[in-house]
């Protein structure tokens, strides 16, 4: 995982799967940001726990945009109905 800092920002990129590993990387590097931008171009999966962390996030008002999902990342948000409950549009960069 690689990232960057920049003032309330952010910016990862994963080269992996986005997953409880690396949600903990990310949780341990974002402290007090008020946005996330992850990019996912390298990523092939995403799974429930970083569907949870997405959700927590934003619950909590930090911003966060996707680069470039997977598809399955579409397939579980569809699963869970978060697809109805979540503004794709601003969620998700293409």
């Amino acid at each position: 995982m690689k990232y960057e800092k920049k003032k309330q920002s952010l910016l990862v990129e994963l080269e992996g799967e986005f997953n409880l590993d690396a949600v903990r990387k990310i949780s341990e590097v974002l402290g007090e940001q008020e946005e996330l931008v992850i990019d996912l171009s390298r990523s092939a999966f995403v799974d429930s726990n970083a569907i949870v962390f997405i959700h927590r996030l934003m619950e909590k008002g930090t911003g966060i945009q996707l680069e470039n999902p997977p598809e399955i990342f579409y397939e579980v948000i569809q699963i869970l109905g978060l697809h109805q409950k979540w503004d794709l549009n601003r969620l998700v960069k293409p």
